[in-house]
């Protein structure tokens, strides 16, 4: 039996949702209700999981810069002593710019579980170049939810996706830079987000444009409708 203010807490909460469940007028908006409950809980539960693989690394941190010639670098081998900009724009159109798409969404490989891109921007660390992309494939091609993970994250979210797989709603769980197959060691993921602005913003340009990529091909190669879920910080689309 589990006990304690989280469990107790966990109790409250399968009860209202189950609640809201039973009053939904419909079933669109009982599927509403449910979703809600399933993103709220997977982002607690990883949520958590981040704070301590945090503490678990704190001690390798990247120090405050600017480093602006990284953050405009669309490839950092050849690019990096190149004059960097402001940080800040000034205009939509010069935001739009900076985010629009560089390569083709053409796959490198593509299988029945996953999918793999070369990203629009190449990095130092060759590894964070590709990213794969899970594939929980629902038998329908009209529907598709496009998930990012949070900052941190060591694990996919299984559960989450077959939920909605088993619903007719395809599931493509993305790969954060830095993360998973795309980091060269176990502290990559600081590459990610951290206090150097430069390399914040280059690489959450880098998960925008992966991000940009996948609905593109999604939705002119296989289906029609895609949605876009981010757990924690992690939703740059």
């Amino acid at each position: 039996m589990i006990n304690g203010p989280s469990a107790r807490s966990e109790r409250r909460e399968l009860q209202r949702a189950a609640q809201k469940f039973q009053d939904a007028p419909n079933l669109q908006e009982m599927g509403k209700n449910m979703f809600r409950y399933l993103a709220r809980r997977h982002d607690r539960k990883h949520i958590l999981r981040s704070l301590q693989r945090q503490k678990h690394i704190d001690h390798t941190f990247i120090e405050f810069g600017y480093d602006t010639s990284l953050a405009f670098a669309v490839n950092e081998t050849e690019d990096r002593y190149a004059s960097g900009g402001d940080l800040a724009f000034t205009n939509i159109a010069d935001g739009e710019l900076f985010f629009s798409p560089i390569l083709p969404p053409k796959p490198l490989s593509e299988d029945e579980n996953s999918v793999t891109f070369q990203s629009d921007i190449t990095t130092s660390d060759e590894k964070n170049n590709t990213f794969k992309c899970v594939v929980t494939d629902s038998g329908s091609k009209d529907h598709a939810l496009i998930v990012f993970h949070h900052w941190y994250a060591r694990n996919r979210y299984d559960s989450f996706s077959k939920f909605f797989a088993a619903r007719g709603i395809t599931v493509i769980e993305a790969t954060l830079p830095y993360h998973f197959d795309r980091g060269s060691d176990v502290y990559s993921e600081e590459q990610f987000f951290n206090a150097n602005l430069g390399r914040t913003v280059r690489s959450m340009r880098q998960a925008v444009l992966d991000g940009r990529k996948i609905v593109r091909w999604y939705a002119s190669e296989v289906g029609r409708l895609v949605g876009i879920v981010g757990f924690g910080t992690d939703c740059p689309y």
